[in-house]
């Protein structure tokens, strides 16, 4: 079957709630095609420089990556909250403009060189979230289906916002989920593989998707959101049995390392819900 690529969006501003329905956006985005982004990861990858923020990370131990991999483990496939597309756009809405109100600091913090961002929600049936090079973060329907809680969505919203303030190489990687997400679509082999395959690619998204992470706690803990709905958002992914609602985790691929850390980051930001992001040494 073809892959489904964004066939329209609603916007929603960064100051007020704008809903329509923009199906030229849609037919853009499937002529550009995502064999030609496939086609630019090469050289992406080579002029990908190592300006974005980083972070002294905590680092979870054996037996903390163990208990991670049994919660996985234990963890039910998702399923679909119920609620009505309007009822879903309305909860980003408010997740994006909380989120919004309470960054300065954050961003002050870490010495961003942008502190804002706009949201829109592709009408799509495949399950994702990311952040492009314009500042938008993009968010499908079929992902705030599946979220159901403005905890859940103010979560991936706080880790795509994450990305945009690191100062990331999101051309990069753009054209990396895009060719990801393409694969598995179109009955390609696992995520988490088909990334590994990339030379130097493997490294680069780790890293950054670790650091986005990381970031994302302050964020989520700053406008007084659960700091656990995020880690039930990516071990509820992390089961998806389904392609469509898997394909999340072909572009944000999820370890018990990657639990293990989260867990970690939100026990020391509970611990001190004032801290600030502690920037990597030099």
């Amino acid at each position: 079957m073809p892959f489904p690529v964004f066939p329209g969006h609603l916007t929603l501003s960064p100051v007020s709630c704008c809903r329509r329905i923009d199906r030229s956006k849609g037919d853009e985005m499937g002529k550009s095609g995502s064999l030609a982004a496939a086609l630019l990861i090469a050289p992406l990858l080579l002029v990908s420089q190592c300006a974005a923020i980083t972070y002294e990370r905590p680092t979870p131990d054996k037996a903390e990556v163990e208990e991670a991999k049994a919660t996985i483990n234990r963890a039910s496939a998702p399923t679909k909250s119920g609620k009505t597309v309007d009822e879903l756009v309305d909860m980003a809405d408010r997740a994006a403009q909380r989120l919004r109100s309470t960054m300065p600091p954050i961003c002050a913090a870490i010495q961003s060189e942008t502190c804002n961002f706009s949201l829109r929600i592709a009408d799509s049936e495949i399950v994702n979230a990311f952040a492009d090079e314009n500042g938008v973060v993009w968010i499908t329907v079929a992902l705030l289906q599946y979220l159901g809680s403005t905890d859940a969505i103010a979560a991936i919203l706080a880790h795509e916002v994450a990305h945009r303030l690191n100062g990331d190489d999101v051309s990069t990687m753009v054209a990396m989920r895009r060719h990801q997400t393409m694969r598995y679509a179109l009955g390609g082999s696992s995520p988490a593989s088909a990334a590994s395959r990339f030379s130097g690619s493997a490294r680069y998204m780790i890293t950054r998707e670790a650091d986005a992470d990381y970031l994302a706690a302050f964020l989520l803990k700053r406008a007084d959101y659960d700091l656990a709905a995020g880690e039930t958002v990516w071990i509820t992914f992390a089961k998806a049995g389904d392609k469509r609602a898997a394909s999340i985790t072909a572009t944000h691929p999820l370890s018990a390392e990657r639990l293990a850390a989260w867990r970690k980051i939100a026990a020391q930001i509970e611990a001190d819900p004032n801290a600030l992001p502690t920037l990597a040494r030099e």
